[in-house]
């Protein structure tokens, strides 16, 4: 199971950019600069998409702060593809 996560993970990783995909744009803090947005990482950007389905789906759950532990349960997956679902 955790290979399975591992690939998944660099799958995602790896088409997972700024540049690819302009709706990024809508995880963008309101007192976050430009550039600083631009520089984060696609395990950030990643997360913050998480977080931002988790936040719309109104799930009461803490948001996650890493892509291992955090959704190793998959509890926060399965809200965010119910979400994406609709």
């Amino acid at each position: 199971m955790s290979v399975l996560v591992q690939i998944n993970r660099i799958l995602a990783l790896k088409s997972f950019t700024l540049k690819d995909c302009a709706e990024l744009i809508a995880l963008q803090f309101e007192d976050e600069d430009d550039e600083d947005f631009a520089k984060l990482t696609p395990e950030q950007l990643l997360i913050r998409w998480v977080n931002y389905h988790l936040k719309k789906a109104g799930q009461p759950m803490d948001p996650i702060k890493n892509l291992g532990k955090d959704i190793a349960s998959s509890k926060a997956m399965l809200y965010v593809l119910n979400q994406l679902d609709k």
